[in-house]
């Protein structure tokens, strides 16, 4: 079926499945008539909407003639409602400016009749009011069990099916009127214009599209290009600091080996020349020791000279003084005699004179 938006804000065919079977509310014939006189009321409304109004309707949606002129295979449910042929409609005096009410429909060829020369929109109105209700109170019992209303359920799922069979082959096998003819041929230009509009549309959409997709891609590379920049700056500066480091640690390394190899010289030559100095030591201690035992001997030859030295010196000042001492008296004794001689003189001479 056609997907146009249904006419007089009618609901829609109900999503669900499920019939809520209400208590009884009133005689079957009263309700049914209130339904009868809801579809007259939108056909009325349907033939008296102008032109104009319909120009209004942006939401239409062309019908191939192939499609519409295409033959299908009636479903079982087609038998049951009785669709009359062109030849049994009513005579063209009545003609299509004004046409027939449901009120005024008498048979089943008329209603057939009324429901070709309808709009595809007013058929699907009517089809969205008979397929949301029951056409009928379940007034016959206040309590249904629920084997009966299953049974309803299912009842009213197979006319609502048949119905709706009904409707579509109706629709899609009856010939155009002259007001749906030209109502197709102003749809098919709206059409043709919102078709251009929306290519035309479309196409500015798609460059918009196509220039938003390079920028994004455009700022996508930017900002991958500025990432992947900053991962080789990350990078080239994590391996700067790991080359830094690696140098640092080398050079601490080589520092440590070098004051390691150094102190190892320092300690061989401390080690060396602490023994030199030892063998040194060792030996001026000798030379200390044996010069030291020369002097003791000399100092002890000396002392002995010495003391010879001294005795014979002794022994010799002693010969000396015992010569002197000898010389003295032969000294004095000479004197002695020589003042007895000079005494013995005086007196000699003392005579003399």
């Amino acid at each position: 079926m056609d997907q146009g938006k249904p006419l007089m804000n009618l609901p829609v065919f109900p999503s669900s499945n499920e019939l809520e079977i209400n208590e009884a509310s009133g005689g079957s014939s009263a309700e049914g008539d209130s339904y009868m006189f809801e579809i007259a009321e939108i056909l009325d409304q349907v033939e008296g909407k102008t032109e104009s109004e319909e120009d209004k309707d942006q939401e239409v949606i062309i019908v191939s003639d192939s499609s519409h002129r295409s033959k299908t295979k009636a479903s079982k449910h087609r038998k049951s409602l009785d669709i009359c042929s062109p030849s049994s409609r009513l005579s063209s005096s009545q003609g299509f400016s004004k046409s027939p009410s449901f009120q005024s429909a008498s048979n089943t060829n008329e209603i057939a009749y009324i429901t070709q020369i309808t709009s595809n929109d007013a058929i699907r109105s009517i089809y969205s009011l008979v397929s949301s209700k029951l056409p009928f109170s379940c007034s016959a019992s206040t309590d249904f069990t629920e084997r009966d209303k299953a049974e309803i359920q299912n009842y009213f799922q197979n006319k609502k099916c048949e119905f709706q069979d009904a409707l579509e082959k109706e629709i899609q096998h009856r010939p155009y009127t002259p007001y749906e003819s030209h109502k197709l041929e102003k749809a098919k230009k709206i059409n043709n214009k919102r078709e251009n509009k929306i290519e035309f549309i479309s196409k500015k959409n798609q460059v918009e599209e196509i220039e938003r997709i390079q920028n994004a891609k455009e700022v996508a590379n930017y900002q991958f290009k500025q990432k992947i920049r900053h991962k080789i700056k990350e990078a080239t500066l994590r391996a700067e600091k790991t080359q830094k480091i690696e140098r640092q640690k080398k050079r601490k390394e080589i520092k440590v080996t070098h004051k390691q190899e150094k102190d190892l010289i320092i300690e061989n030559i401390k080690n060396f020349y602490k023994d030199r100095i030892d063998l040194i030591k060792d030996k001026i201690d000798s030379e200390k020791n044996k010069k030291q035992r020369v002097d003791y001997e000399e100092r002890v030859l000396l002392s002995q000279l010495k003391r010879e030295n001294k005795e014979i010196k002794n022994k010799m000042l002693y010969d000396i003084k015992l010569s002197l001492e000898q010389e003295k008296r032969n000294i004095d004794r000479n004197l002695l005699e020589l003042d007895k001689y000079e005494a013995k003189m005086l007196k000699k001479y003392k005579y003399v004179i």
